[in-house]
């Protein structure tokens, strides 16, 4: 498990040929990207949140790209933060989803009220503040021409990196629609784009999280020894159990103040966060709280209003000494730790040393990745790594999705950089 000594910006192979370039402390604008070598090509799995950025990412990368350079860039989901960059790619091949090419070209026709707001911020009170605070005044947001994919899949794809499999994956809708992850059968390395947020506190779109958890419960039952998440350390699936049970735990304390009258804004205050306190952007759950309240019922919030107590819940958090940039230690809530635990003893201790992760072995055949089970929508993925331990299946129960995960009618939060 990663700890804050080895999470520190820049590019940390995580298995042979195979990169995560970090971004701390992983909150707004800082997410991560990865890089994939072959002996002729390579891909690079998301861009940054502005050219600057962008290019310092690509200069680090220098030294372990091949000759050929990078062939392929997977954007794992709509949001800039992991695709502003893509103009400085002129000469590779960009894929994504089908649906996250969609919203791509959503954002990009102006439907997209965060770059409204941060555009002229002064004039938008708390709101404003917030958004300038947070990106306007660290990034170059939207300052770029946002380069859009030029090769677009539905369920999977399968690309070759210069003799490397890689499988895309599309398993939203979670933090977006479309959100696809890239897994490596062979070294049982997973970037999950904005799927996981390690140790950050996740922008939920209101109606999401029972997808989100879906998709959480479906990627753990993957052969996985190292995750590298869209913002965050690099961790491995324990990360998931740590996730979807801050969902759950998030929409049924949201659901009692909900039914007990409370507003969002003083039920997010009075949320007690337990080991999540201390995971950055601990004033997101204002906003995660305003959207499971329209997904109980409430009348849609003016998202203005949303950001603006957001400001004034991180100011007051501030105040009060509570607000931490970001730790990264082993704590849980009381729900999560009985999670982890139950996972230890199901799956044995993880690796000790995830900054040189060393996996050989060849990839066998089957379905979904990590599991050979074969499905309908998802017909071809990879089967669980021939001679690796294979780990007892989590009953389907055990997160729970229920069955709203359509609702898209929340607080689009995520539109500039999660």
């Amino acid at each position: 498990m990663s700890n804050a000594t080895d999470y520190g910006k820049g590019l940390r192979e995580v298995a042979s040929g195979v990169f995560a370039y970090l971004q701390p402390d992983g909150g707004y604008g800082y997410s991560n990207a990865g890089l994939i070598t072959g002996s002729r090509s390579a891909l690079l799995v998301d861009t940054l949140i502005d050219l600057p950025r962008t290019r310092e990412m690509l200069t680090a990368m220098r030294a372990v790209i091949p000759a050929a350079g990078i062939s392929s860039v997977v954007n794992t989901h709509a949001h800039p933060d992991h695709t502003a960059g893509n103009e400085l790619l002129s000469g590779a091949e960009i894929i994504t989803s089908a649906t996250t090419l969609a919203e791509m070209e959503q954002l990009d026709r102006g439907a997209n009220p965060i770059r409204a707001i941060m555009e002229s911020w002064q004039r938008h009170g708390d709101a404003g503040a917030y958004l300038h605070e947070v990106m306007g005044r660290r990034f170059a947001v939207h300052q770029g021409r946002q380069v859009m994919p030029s090769r677009v899949f539905e369920d999977q794809l399968t690309v070759d990196v210069g003799g490397r499999e890689a499988r895309l994956v599309r398993v939203g809708p979670a933090h977006t629609q479309g959100d696809v992850v890239v897994y490596l059968p062979a070294e049982r390395v997973l970037f999950t784009g904005d799927v996981v947020f390690s140790r950050v506190h996740p922008l939920v779109t209101a109606g999401m999280a029972d997808a989100w958890i879906a998709a959480c419960e479906r990627l753990l039952e993957w052969d996985i020894q190292v995750l590298v998440p869209g913002h965050g350390p690099v961790t491995d699936s324990s990360a998931l159990l740590a996730l979807a049970g801050y969902l759950r735990y998030l929409r049924e304390e949201s659901r009692e103040r909900f039914n007990d009258g409370m507003d969002y804004t003083t039920a997010a205050a009075s949320l007690d966060l337990g080991g999540y306190l201390g995971w950055a952007d601990e004033e997101r759950i204002v906003m995660t709280v305003a959207g499971f309240y329209e997904s109980f019922g409430a009348s849609k919030f003016a998202m203005a209003d949303v950001l603006g107590a957001a400001w004034r819940y991180r100011g007051t958090r501030r105040r009060r000494g509570t607000a931490v940039a970001h730790r990264v230690d082993d704590r849980t809530t009381a729900r999560g730790h009985l999670e982890r635990r139950h996972h230890a003893r199901r799956s044995g201790p993880p690796a000790r040393d995830r900054d040189q992760v060393r996996c050989i072995g060849d990839a066998g055949a089957g379905s979904d990745p990590a599991t050979g089970r074969r499905t309908a929508a998802h017909n071809d993925l990879p089967a669980r790594r021939a001679g690796s331990a294979v780990r007892p299946r989590r009953a389907r129960g055990h997160l729970r999705a229920a069955s709203d995960a359509g609702a898209d009618r929340g607080i689009p939060v995520g539109c500039a950089g999660g």
